[in-house]
């Protein structure tokens, strides 16, 4: 089925490349569809230009990998960033900060080998093990401490001590590790390789945490690079892996000069479930004031909205619910 962009689109596909840029775009908006045609607007233009893409999940990057190759778009693959992350560290040993050659430790290793052997190092059980790595993870996320109330400090310090000495044993990395050391790389190290990109795109940029968000901006300052941030501020839903949806709410501010897009036409939902919606988005406090909300296309189906109930987490769980059309 042939593109015919909407007005709002047709806007985005201008976009040269010549600043930062974000793009506020809301479920069923088309997103995906414009930043492919637009990157294929810029190679068609440029065909030196250098071009990534970072996404959030590897369920996005294998729709967008699909789509580059609908569209015979010769660029890298997008990534995600963790992936990202393993592409610079391996370019620029000794950047890292963690026992060369890279290596991660996958679910079976952890679960048989790490897991069991520091918690008996520490003496504690695996399961408070589990509370001290979260803590230590939450930390990299977020560039802050937030020690846990149930964790002691000599523990915290015993378990710290004993991680350190296991992973140079074992030469292992863990993977929630791979952004707080690619931001580390960039911001302590100049002229990292693999780098030089003339434009970024950064696809759910509310779901990207401090640390994410620390390394897309170091990349784009010390490497002059343009970042466009795309995603929808009312759709973070990552908040156990730290996710900052204010990010995306002061991209405008963290990129002087940046242009701004917006993709308010939902071209997927029916005209009650965007009002639905509409009510919950306008529910929170923090909204930026004057932002626009979700429309449905010009003749869009009114469509059905129903509350489903469920009386326990078992019941949930096997899908038993009470239905209410509302």
């Amino acid at each position: 089925m042939p593109f015919e962009p909407t007005e709002e689109q047709k806007v985005i596909l201008r976009y040269d490349g010549a600043n930062h840029a974000r793009i506020l775009a809301g479920p069923g908006t088309g997103k995906s569809t414009t930043l492919v045609v637009l990157l294929t607007e810029l190679v068609k233009k440029n065909d030196k230009i250098s071009v990534r893409m970072l996404t959030f999940t590897r369920a996005t990057t294998a729709e967008l990998a699909q789509k580059f190759s609908d569209h015979g778009l010769e660029i890298p693959l997008p990534s995600t960033i963790h992936s990202f992350a393993i592409s610079i560290l391996l370019r620029n040993p000794g950047t890292g900060g963690f026992p060369e050659p890279l290596r991660i430790a996958d679910d079976w290793e952890y679960k048989n080998i790490v897991a069991p052997m520091l918690a008996d190092r520490i003496d504690v059980t695996e399961t408070f093990l589990k509370k001290l790595v979260q803590e230590l993870a939450s930390n990299w996320q977020s560039l802050e401490e937030h020690p846990n109330p149930e964790v002691d400090d000599a523990i915290r310090a015993k378990f710290l001590g004993a991680w350190y000495e296991h992973r140079e044993i074992f030469g292992y990395t863990l993977l929630a590790e791979l952004p707080y050391a690619l931001r580390n790389a960039l911001n302590e190290h100049d002229g990292l390789k693999g780098c030089n990109f003339d434009l970024l795109l950064v696809d759910e940029y509310q779901d990207l945490n401090a640390c994410d968000l620390e390394a897309v901006r170091l990349l784009g300052e010390k490497h002059n690079c343009k970042i466009v941030g795309t995603g929808d501020d009312d759709q973070s839903i990552y908040s156990f892996r730290n996710a900052a949806p204010e990010g995306i709410r002061r991209f405008l501010d963290d990129y002087v000069g940046a242009i701004e897009f917006d993709l308010s036409i939902s071209l997927r939902c029916s005209r009650r479930i965007i009002s639905w919606a509409n009510h919950l988005i306008l529910g929170d406090p923090d909204r930026p004031v004057g932002r626009g909300v979700l429309t449905p296309r010009k003749g869009s189906a009114e469509g059905e909205t129903a509350l489903l109930s469920f009386a326990d987490g078992t019941a949930e769980a096997c899908g038993k619910s009470s239905y209410t059309k509302l």
